[in-house]
């Protein structure tokens, strides 16, 4: 498959643009990557539009601003005949090159570094439909032991344990509160599916065998509960010390009998 790299360029700002030996006519104000029609999506996108779908708000409202002056589209411009790499490597010494608005550092409206295949669906949602059909798709693929291997140590990793807590250093007590409801629900979900809770719990009691918690993570569970929560699971575990105290006790009575 053959490549190109885009770039849309604003009609009412006439100059001479350079990028080494490529010269162009008007400021260049957004570049892509891209195969097929990949070049006219951000138009269509601009005029025929959902509010979920839009991501990059800039790039659309300076496709409208051109129309609405104009009375035409951005012109278009691509360099052909490249391979996928080629084209993602242009594609960010390009960017780099003229600078982004949201930086402060060009006049690009671009919101990435580019350099990447992309993700077609960011901001998007897949329908039911299909959902299922990638659901059935999936069913039955078991994941090789070196790519387990490969993701217990990305999971394990210190750098990314960094980021986790310093991002949960940053959610405020609503926020926190709204997760733990919103980890409610999503239990009392499974819970109607006794076959599929009871394997729920499986899970994480095989899970949790032989781990301890340190004081640390003790302290931090707390301090995600409120009051009335802490004072719940401690009835409960109380509750629960009563009664295997009990069957100890009916247990020690009919061998004494």
């Amino acid at each position: 498959m053959e490549y190109y790299v885009y770039i849309y360029l604003d009609i009412r700002k006439p100059g001479d643009y350079k990028y080494k030996n490529l010269s162009f006519k008007y400021q260049p104000f957004y570049i892509g990557k891209g195969s097929g029609k990949r070049y006219y999506v951000h138009i269509r996108e601009s005029f025929n539009w959902r509010d979920s779908s839009i991501i990059n708000w800039l790039k659309v409202n300076t496709i409208r601003k051109i129309k609405r002056e104009t009375g035409k589209n951005p012109k278009i411009v691509r360099i052909k005949n490249l391979d996928e790499q080629s084209a993602l490597l242009l594609e960010e010494e390009m960017i780099k090159h003229f600078g982004r608005i949201d930086l402060k550092t060009g006049f690009l409206t671009n919101m990435s570094e580019g350099g990447e295949s992309g993700n077609a669906m960011l901001g998007r949602k897949h329908s039911e439909e299909t959902k299922k059909k990638i659901s059935e798709v999936r069913k039955g693929i078991k994941f090789s032991e070196e790519h387990k291997k490969k993701l217990k140590e990305a999971a394990l990793s210190e750098d990314r344990n960094k980021k986790l807590r310093k991002h949960y250093e940053n959610i405020s007590e609503q926020e926190h509160k709204n997760r733990s409801e919103a980890r409610k629900k999503s239990v009392e979900k499974i819970k109607l599916n006794p076959i599929k809770y009871n394997r729920w719990c499986d899970r994480i009691s095989k899970a949790n065998i032989g781990k301890k918690l340190s004081e640390d993570t003790k302290e931090k569970l707390r301090w995600y509960k409120t009051e009335e929560e802490i004072k719940k699971a401690k009835k409960r575990k109380n509750k629960e010390k009563n009664k295997r105290a009990k069957e100890r006790r009916w247990k020690r009575k009919e061998e004494l009998d």
